[in-house]
C-alpha cells in the first residue's frame, strides 16, 4: 500500500483521486469539495491549523482517504472524512490486526497531528476525535476509539450552512482515542471525557463550523458535557 499526501503543487493525482472518491463516498457533502481543493494549496491556513489529506492506494487502485486537521490552539486533532472502497475493507495488508486499509489511515493520522503538536511546541493534548454516523461507531471502537457521551449535532452543509439559513442539526456521535496510549505518544494526553469532549467541540462547532456559541443547539451540547 502506497500513501499520498494531497496538498502541494506535487499533488495533482492523490487530490484529484481524494475528490474522486470524496465524491463517491460523501455524495451529500458536495459543499466541501472547494475545501479539499483550497486544503491542498494552503494545507496551513493559519497559525493554529494544519490540514492533512491523505490517499492510500493499493497496486495503483485508489483504496482509501482520510482528512485530519490538527487544531493547535484547542491542543486536538479532528478526523472530518474516512472512508475505503469496499473492496478493501477489513482485508489484512500485513500481519498485524491494526494492517486494513482504514486502520493504517487512522494510525497515519494520529501521528501527522501529533508530529503536528511536537514540531510546533503546541502538544496535541487531547488526542484525536473524529464525527460519526452511529452504525459506524463499531468500527471506530476496532481502532481504538471510544464514543464521548454528549449531545452532539453537525449543521447541514457544514461551514457553509449560513448560505441556506439559519443553521439545522443532524445527529452524531463524537469518538476519542485519548484514552488509548499509541507508540509514538510522547506528550501525554488528558484523559478526561470532558476536557475532551469540550476542545472537541470548540474544535469542531465554534472553529470549523464557525457556529455562534450561544446558538441554543451549540449551548446545549456544551451543557451536555458534564452531565
Amino acid at each position: 500500500m502506497q500513501l499520498s499526501d494531497a496538498t502541494g503543487a506535487q499533488a495533482h493525482d492523490a487530490l484529484a483521486a481524494l475528490l474522486e472518491l470524496h465524491r463517491r463516498h460523501f455524495p451529500t457533502h458536495g459543499h466541501v469539495q472547494v475545501e479539499l481543493e483550497a486544503n491542498a494549496v494552503h494545507p496551513m491556513p493559519t497559525d493554529d491549523l494544519i490540514v492533512h489529506q491523505v490517499v492510500a492506494t493499493v497496486d495503483d487502485v485508489p483504496a482509501g482517504f482520510i482528512v485530519v486537521h490538527a487544531n493547535l490552539a484547542r491542543s486536538i486533532g479532528i478526523v472530518h472524512f474516512l472512508a475505503v472502497e469496499e473492496q478493501f475493507r477489513g482485508v489484512p495488508l500485513g500481519s498485524t490486526p491494526r494492517s486494513t486499509v482504514a486502520a493504517i489511515l487512522v494510525d497515519v493520522a494520529e501521528y501527522l497531528v501529533t508530529d503536528d503538536g511536537t514540531r510546533s511546541g503546541r502538544p496535541i493534548r487531547f488526542g484525536t476525535v473524529a464525527e460519526s454516523d452511529a452504525e459506524v461507531v463499531k468500527a471506530w471502537n476496532q481502532w481504538g476509539y471510544t464514543p464521548l457521551n454528549i449531545a452532539y449535532a453537525e449543521p447541514y452543509f457544514g461551514k457553509h450552512w449560513a448560505d441556506h439559513g439559519p443553521p439545522e442539526f443532524f445527529d452524531m456521535a463524537l469518538v476519542s482515542n485519548a484514552a488509548r496510549n499509541v507508540p509514538y505518544d510522547t506528550e501525554g494526553r488528558d484523559h478526561s471525557p470532558a476536557a475532551v469532549a469540550r476542545a472537541a467541540c470548540e474544535a469542531f462547532l465554534v472553529d470549523h463550523y464557525r457556529l455562534d456559541p450561544d446558538h441554543p443547539r451549540v449551548r446545549a451540547t456544551f451543557a451536555s458535557i458534564d452531565v
